[in-house]
């Protein structure tokens, strides 16, 4: 098998022509860039990849794979622009809360993080008091609960047996009278 490689030897490279079209190529894709891009801002158009394509025909991958049209494009994108602007205003302004630890140099964005461990120690040991305490007040309603459950049941029961007694006195009654007339 044999390569076939340039000819370095005779000081000719068959790949000279190749490169020169492609670096003609390259420049010719940022001038239209260069092009498209002023007549948008001119127009007050925001700047983006699909403005451009219709502007001047140049599909994104064109931009993004030739590194100076892709430089040109960035410096120039409305979107970019914008999320740098909201970065650079993000970075001046902290919130208060976002302000870092002088002695750490952490950022401490939970205000417990700010007290002391006592202070917070003494801060959980009232909660579980309080949970402890919420607890034993559920199960006491819980115990009430089913008590009432069971009561409920037996009156049932008993107004059941009330009732059955009321029918057959009733009846009883009925038919007493009922015999007397006769």
């Amino acid at each position: 098998m044999s390569e076939v490689l340039p000819s370095t030897a005779s000081g000719h490279d068959q790949y000279a022509g190749l490169r020169a079209h492609a670096a003609t190529t390259r420049q010719d894709t940022v001038a239209r860039l260069r092009s498209a891009i002023a007549v948008l801002e001119e127009r007050h158009a925001p700047v983006t990849l699909a403005a451009i394509k219709t502007e001047a025909g140049l599909d994104s991958t064109t931009i993004l794979r030739n590194p100076d049209a892709h430089a040109l494009f960035a410096a120039h994108s409305t979107h970019l622009q914008a999320k740098r602007q909201a970065a650079r205003r993000r970075r001046k302004t902290p919130a208060p809360s976002d302000a870092p630890e002088p002695a750490t140099g952490l950022v401490a964005r939970d205000p417990l993080l700010r007290q002391a461990k006592p202070t917070l120690v003494a801060a959980l040991r009232t909660a579980h008091a309080t949970r402890d305490e919420a607890e034993r007040r559920y199960a006491t309603l819980l115990q009430d609960h089913a008590q009432c459950g069971i009561t409920i049941m037996t009156l049932t029961a008993t107004v059941g047996r009330y009732e059955e007694f009321l029918g057959r006195y009733r009846s009883s009654l009925l038919r007493q009278e009922h015999r007397t007339e006769h």
